[in-house]
């Protein structure tokens, strides 16, 4: 058995890799029939020359790619029905080139690397990494019970946000949670309303689940009534407690249920904050939405989403068919990242550049725009809202290398500077000019 198997120690790559190719190749040229058991790890490791270590290596990786079964008492044999032999796919001749990259991002909510604590957070990965126990498993449905405590801490420090962690939900992005969120909506009003500006991935989402979708520019003034309401951070205009209050009395009088994507609202800054309308729901039925993209990075997919009491009840049913989309390592990472203090840190770093960055982004405007612009959303948010008195077509300022966010209103724009360096913002600006000039 296995005649043919010579391992070379240099040039033919790590001595596992070879015993792994020779091991599929006898099985699937028929020499190693199905039932065939092969030699122990030890017997394998005396017999060859190598390291227990690279033999069950190699098994495993047989294992798991189906061409071998293993047994407690009995070892490893070849699988009944191994997998056939394999072949590459084909590569493209000619693979369609990537766009190249804006060389002034204004439209895309990225985060500025030089704010994030990559080393800390390394280090909290490779500690998850070394705690086995815990990754080769399936996580709670509901997110890992470590994290929804830590969230349930930072947006009661954050946002003044009260929830317990067996009332919050943890999926990879706002759209999972929705999809886990719409269940639970049996019985309510079957009608979702979206701010003008849309989000639409929510939008098809609701769409495909039978949902009449409909904009809104000002929630109460246009008498929407009986519907699910997804708002954004500062909605309506609402810059006081007060007026916050009247707009959660008024929204329960016409059975409105309040969808809160908060997905900013640590970002303040020359202002007092604007209380979260959960916080100020004294029923708790606004759903309260937040995110970790823009404050730790984008590419950790790790949202939440703080349930209602009237509907926890059918959580548990729900979740028996729901699996979790957030990767257990980041989340038991993050939890840590919380508990520590690191994002806290982080967080605070973020503001203050922020608010460096949005008085840059206005400076800016007043220079190389002084008679052609308004501005009619800016500060606190990772975003400045503009119109723009004679705009010129986006695809000009895309040849000046700056890419801009259009709203569905004609000559406005969102300039998103959140992860734009700061000495970038200024010539941004200046290229935009010379791009509508």
């Amino acid at each position: 058995m296995l005649d043919r198997l010579e391992l070379k120690r240099k040039g033919a790559g790590p001595l596992y890799r070879q015993i792994i190719r020779a091991i599929a190749r006898e099985i699937q040229e028929g020499s190693l029939l199905p039932g065939t058991r092969l030699p122990s790890i030890r017997e394998f490791a005396r017999l060859y020359q190598v390291s227990k270590i690279t033999v069950e290596n190699a098994y495993q990786i047989l294992e798991a790619e189906g061409y071998l079964e293993s047994y407690s008492r009995s070892g490893h044999q070849v699988a009944a029905r191994p997998p056939e032999a394999r072949h590459e796919l084909p590569r493209a001749r000619d693979p369609v080139p990537s766009p190249p990259p804006s060389l002034y991002d204004l439209q895309s909510y990225s985060v500025d690397p030089r704010y994030v604590d990559h080393g800390n957070w390394k280090r909290l990965i490779n500690e998850v990494l070394r705690d086995r126990s815990r990754l080769y498993r399936y996580g709670d449905s509901q997110g890992e019970e470590e994290l929804r405590l830590g969230i349930s801490h930072y947006i009661r420090e954050y946002r003044g946000v009260q929830g317990e962690p067996h009332e919050l939900l943890i999926g990879a992005g706002t759209q999972s949670l929705l999809s886990l969120l719409i269940p639970l909506l049996e019985g309510k009003p079957q009608r979702v309303l979206f701010p003008k500006e849309g989000f639409r991935p929510a939008e098809a989402l609701f769409r495909n689940y039978g949902y009449q979708v409909q904009t809104y520019g000002s929630l109460l003034e246009e008498g929407h009534q009986d519907a699910l309401a997804y708002l954004r951070p500062g909605e309506s205009g609402l810059s006081t407690a007060r007026e916050r209050l009247a707009f959660l009395e008024e929204g329960r009088r016409r059975n409105l249920l309040f969808l809160e994507d908060d997905y900013n609202g640590e970002f303040r800054w020359g202002t007092r904050p604007l209380p979260a309308l959960r916080s100020l729901d004294p029923t708790g039925e606004t759903l309260y939405l937040g995110s970790f993209s823009g404050v730790l990075m984008p590419s950790v997919r790790i949202s939440y989403l703080l349930l209602s009491p009237s509907l926890l009840p059918a959580l548990p049913e729900t979740l028996q068919s729901f699996n979790q989309t957030a990767s257990t390592l980041e989340q038991l990472a993050l939890a840590s990242f919380i508990r520590q203090g690191f994002l806290a840190k982080q967080v605070r770093r973020m503001r203050k550049s922020y608010a460096r960055k949005s008085a840059l982004l206005e400076e800016g405007l007043r220079a190389f725009f002084p008679h052609n612009h308004i501005i009619l959303e800016k500060a606190s948010t990772l975003e400045t809202r503009v119109r723009f008195l004679c705009p010129a077509p986006l695809e000009a300022a895309r040849k000046k290398g700056v890419a801009l966010k259009a709203t569905p209103v004609p000559g406005e724009y969102l300039l998103v500077f959140g992860g734009l360096a700061e000495e970038k913002i200024l010539p941004a600006l200046e290229a935009l000019k010379e791009a509508w000039t």
